[in-house]
């Protein structure tokens, strides 16, 4: 299947994710990667800075300074990428803080052989509004500081031309009011059967760690394929089982792209186990996802985005529903406009209320793509 192409300079500066990743293609031997310095100032409105039933508007101002780091080599990668987000709330002073969220990633990918790939990756963020994090379920949370660790190793061989194999180990750690640990090895096995196909199974193993004593393992095992209906078209899909207390449920990703020359469409559905901010247990997630990225050659990109998330807790599920858009545009070698606007929806039940929320940005991001 296709990679998405989001690795251009406006696509990176419209939107900063919290804990970014750090992978990037390799440049041509005997060249290096430029770092980049940017800093991007935002005018922020927020219709529920609380993220309760009740909602409270505020007016932010938002500086974001950010930092990547890149080394190569013929057999060597090195990647760091750092970013704080710092912010001013017109309405409520108390939540004004030069550290609304920061993060930082390294990354580590080795060559030791033509057939062999190691990576070892670490990564630090901590915000203070926690439904940064839950990112797989979409649920809210209330603001409050929590921080999270990662890190991983993954080794990948190409045993044959046609078949790879390859094994990961990662580690999360979410910490706030509540604790959670997550542990997570997974080891793989592909085949290529054409230059358009590929087959692969996957076995993973997770460890969910909620307090001392209070440990949920998991197993999971897929199958899948991937192939390309044309030059601009995959599709990407993996179903199995996972097993976790003492019940059996499906595993399932679905993927469908085109990426065009000047646009591409992104339809997923997944069912999936995850765990979120605040609540002590694992939670099956089904989710809905469609992307819209038109981007022609003038320097501009836009972005529309749809997803539905449907968390079940015991019988009772909770719906988010979200939609957004973004808007970037290159007026200069070193500068950026851009816009965002995100809705939220969560459909409550006894344990979670029902939340709206509205957010609308613009601002200016200044960068020196060819500094060294």
């Amino acid at each position: 299947m296709p990679t998405i192409r989001f690795t251009s300079i406006i696509a990176a500066l419209i939107v900063p994710t919290l804990t970014p990743t750090a992978a990037r293609a390799q440049p041509p031997e005997g060249t290096q990667p430029p770092n980049r310095v940017q800093v991007a100032a935002d005018a922020v409105s927020d219709d529920n800075v609380f993220s309760s039933p009740s909602p409270i508007a505020d007016f932010i101002e938002r500086v974001s300074p950010a930092l990547d780091v890149r080394r190569t080599s013929s057999r060597l990668e090195l990647t760091s990428l750092s970013t704080l987000d710092m912010e001013r709330f017109l309405n409520h002073s108390e939540l004004s803080t030069p550290v609304a969220r920061a993060a930082t990633s390294f990354q580590a990918i080795g060559r030791p052989a033509p057939q062999t790939t190691v990576s070892v990756n670490l990564g630090y963020s901590n915000t203070q509004t926690p439904a940064d994090l839950n990112i797989t379920t979409g649920l809210a949370a209330a603001r409050v500081r929590v921080w999270n660790w990662t890190s991983g190793a993954e080794v990948r061989r190409l045993v044959t031309p046609t078949v790879t194999l390859g094994g990961r180990y990662r580690f999360s750690g979410e910490y706030g009011p509540s604790d959670i640990r997550t542990q997570n090895a997974e080891f793989w096995w592909a085949r290529k059967v054409s230059s358009r196909t590929e087959f692969r199974i996957n076995n993973d193993t997770e460890w969910f760690d909620f307090a001392p004593g209070d440990t949920i393992p998991s197993e999971k095992v897929t199958a899948g394929v991937s192939h390309k209906l044309s030059e601009t078209i995959g599709v990407n899909v993996d179903a199995g089982g996972r097993y976790t207390q003492h019940s059996l449920r499906p595993e399932l990703e679905v993927a469908l792209a085109r990426l065009g020359r000047n646009e591409d469409i992104v339809v997923r559905y997944s069912v999936d186990t995850s765990t979120a901010i605040g609540v002590a247990d694992v939670i099956e997630v089904q989710r809905a996802q469609a992307d819209f990225a038109y981007h022609p050659s003038n320097g501009t990109r836009a972005a529309v985005e749809g997803a539905i998330f449907v968390n079940m807790f015991a019988t009772t599920p909770v719906r988010v529903y979200r939609i957004s858009a973004t808007f970037g545009k290159v007026v200069s070698s070193h500068m950026l406009l851009r816009a965002a606007y995100t809705r939220e929806l969560q459909e409550g039940n006894a344990s979670f209320p029902q939340i709206e929320r509205n957010v609308l940005s613009a601002g200016v991001v200044v960068f020196n793509p060819r500094a060294r």
